[in-house]
């Protein structure tokens, strides 16, 4: 008689299910009855609140494009001080072992540095129409993710004055079989 581990089976279901990139989240759960194995499925809610797109919004998100703009004054994490009227935030440069986000001197310079993305954005939006602000990043990074829908960005934004890179999301893939032992996939 085989014994098996329900905890390893209904890992590797969620692992399978996850694989074949099902729309619905399904899973299931194999437990061990009287020498058989019963199976029960479980499914994941769908969410209420759906983006119905036209054709045409469809096929511009799918042009479109994220990008990173990073700009040229330093994150909180590694300022240093230098700006008039802003006190050093950099955990080292204050003689702390950890950024403080909570203090009044990262507060006022993240402030500032909002402030200073959102003139560079509205001088770009001059030269670069059609461009969506998705997030603003001040802490560990200057930058704000952008989409675009165009290949030419960076180009078009090569020495602008406050853009110091602009750079393209990009999909990365990983593989590590080396680690297939390690998560005990061979067994399974």
């Amino acid at each position: 008689m085989i014994k098996l581990n329900s905890r390893r089976l209904s890992t590797l279901a969620i692992a399978v299910a996850a694989a074949t990139g099902l729309t619905t989240v399904a899973a299931q759960d194999f437990q061990v009855v009287e020498g058989n194995l019963k199976v029960t499925e479980k499914f994941a809610k769908v969410p209420a609140n759906k983006i119905h797109l036209s054709p045409a919004e469809l096929k511009a998100a799918m042009q479109s494009k994220r990008y990173l703009i990073e700009f040229a004054e330093p994150a909180a994490a590694v300022y240093k001080g230098g700006i008039p009227g802003f006190e050093a935030t950099s955990a080292k440069a204050i003689g702390d072992n950890r950024l403080n986000v909570k203090s009044k001197r990262v507060a006022s310079y993240t402030d500032y540095l909002q402030q200073r993305q959102q003139a560079v954005l509205a001088q770009i939006s001059q030269k670069v129409p059609g461009l969506k602000t998705q997030s603003q990043l001040t802490l560990t990074l200057n930058g704000v993710i952008v989409e675009y829908q165009g290949n030419d960005l960076k180009e078009k934004l090569k020495g602008f004055p406050g853009v110091k890179a602009v750079h393209e999301d990009e999909i990365v893939y990983t593989d590590m079989d080396a680690s297939n032992a390690l998560i005990g996939s061979p067994e399974v």
